[in-house]
């Protein structure tokens, strides 16, 4: 499959089943199975030994992932794009949520944004030095990217 990794992309968002939209585009990944956060969470995909997660945002979705999947036996690598895992969750939540994941193992690699994925390498860029950053041995690529709109609507009507 091939998806685009920058949220900003110019591509139409996708509707999907919970009732908020992604965004995906043709360019970047071609790298078997990548698969997106909610696809975990509601077991639709089956999830490899090895995992990066690749986390735009910065909130629970990524720590959150890591926790589970680590908990679960998987190697985690946790590519986040900022200074720190979390960085947009309050700090007591956030340096919560480290400790966790950090205690099950959880590899962090800060100011890392997502380039691109290909047969079991993740392409990765150092959002201040500009520099490669390669993950090799990977066998599912997550992405915890951004959704727009019709979220928290999604979740009041799924019920």
């Amino acid at each position: 499959s091939m998806l685009h990794a920058d949220p900003q992309c110019t591509a139409e968002p996708v509707q999907n089943c919970c009732g908020r939209e992604c965004y995906s585009c043709t360019t970047e990944i071609e790298a078997e199975p990548v698969i997106d956060a909610w696809q975990v969470l509601r077991s639709e995909a089956n999830v490899g030994g090895s995992v990066v997660i690749a986390d735009w945002r910065g909130d629970w979705t990524g720590l959150g992932l890591a926790e589970y999947l680590a908990a679960a036996g998987r190697r985690v690598r946790l590519a986040v794009n900022g200074f720190a895992a979390g960085e947009a969750l309050q700090s007591y939540v956030r340096d919560t949520m480290v400790a966790r994941v950090a205690k099950l193992g959880v590899e962090i690699i800060p100011y890392a944004r997502l380039f691109g994925a290909d047969g079991t390498t993740a392409y990765l860029q150092h959002i201040a030095s500009a520099e490669p950053i390669l993950m090799e041995d990977v066998e599912t690529l997550v992405l915890a990217h951004g959704q727009t709109k019709g979220f928290g609507f999604a979740l009041c009507s799924s019920r």
